[in-house]
């Protein structure tokens, strides 16, 4: 097989390099899946990149930079996500490809960086800044090229926090992000693949309470696909019982919620009525 086919980055840097002005070119001969450009182990400390252009050409395209060391500055690249997602599907089964392999840039677990002036084009996700602590992500130009579906979403994320408790001490400022123009049949790349999104770990639906019955509520959600786990809490956001706080002690489906004790009666229901 190719030599490419053993490594998992063309560039694997160590401690105290510096990569300067120059290109790289992931080619579309590349065999290997989510070839990474660069990577920083996690043993590796002070490492920086300045004036690079990384070109992703290949099938099922991969990171330009994976960062997981300690001390790092990534400033005046141009990265540029130019092969598909997930060969050979496009569309709606692209959204099938793995998240974390398919970001442009992928921090995890890394700590004291800096991220600026640098250009980022995408097709399957800009970056995800996952459980990592004391960053600067700053003057940032973050331009989507892909006009149909868009597999993924942006985040700062805490996905690993069972290997890395904390995502602390951040700076997200003057940074640019634009995607094609909306035309009808785009609609998924604008409504359900996020810009910037501060990911943690479980998930949250919104919705309105329809009725009550003692510890029971009834919900009408916007958007919601499976009941909420035992132990998650039930919080009123708007209305006159703002900011009551219960926990689900049980389900009976997705829209049928026991709580440890009922809502006073200062919640009101979907239509205005009180309980």
């Amino acid at each position: 097989g190719r030599a490419e086919d053993t490594v998992s980055a063309a560039i694997i840097v160590g401690n105290s390099t510096k990569l300067t002005g120059f290109a790289i070119v992931i080619t579309p001969n590349t065999t290997k899946a989510q070839l990474q450009t660069v990577w920083m182990p996690p043993s590796s400390t002070s490492f920086e990149a300045s004036g690079l252009t990384i070109r992703m050409e290949q099938n099922n395209v991969s990171n330009a930079f994976k960062i997981e060391g300690k001390g790092f500055e990534l400033t005046g690249n141009m990265l540029q996500q130019i092969g598909p997602c997930i060969y050979p599907n496009y569309g709606p089964l692209s959204d099938h490809s793995p998240f974390q392999p398919s970001t442009t840039v992928y921090l995890h677990a890394s700590q004291n960086g800096l991220i600026s002036n640098n250009v980022l084009y995408w097709r399957c996700s800009a970056y995800d800044l996952d459980t990592s602590d004391n960053v600067v992500f700053e003057n940032n130009t973050i331009i989507c090229t892909e006009p149909k579906v868009v597999p993924h979403g942006n985040s700062l994320s805490t996905y690993d926090t069972h290997n890395h408790p904390s995502s602390i001490h951040w700076s997200v400022a003057r940074n640019s992000w634009s995607r094609p123009p909306y035309t009808k049949g785009t609609e998924q790349n604008w409504r359900q693949r996020e810009t910037l999104t501060t990911d943690g770990g479980g998930s949250f639906g919104s919705g309105k309470i329809t009725s009550i019955t003692g510890n029971s509520i009834e919900m009408d959600w916007l958007v919601w696909s499976t009941q909420p786990a035992i132990g998650t809490s039930a919080l009123i956001l708007n209305g006159t019982g703002m900011g009551q706080i219960r926990t689900v002690t049980g389900t009976t489906s997705n829209t049928t919620i026991q709580l440890d004790r009922p809502f006073d009666k200062f919640v009101c229901l979907l239509k205005g009525a009180r309980p």
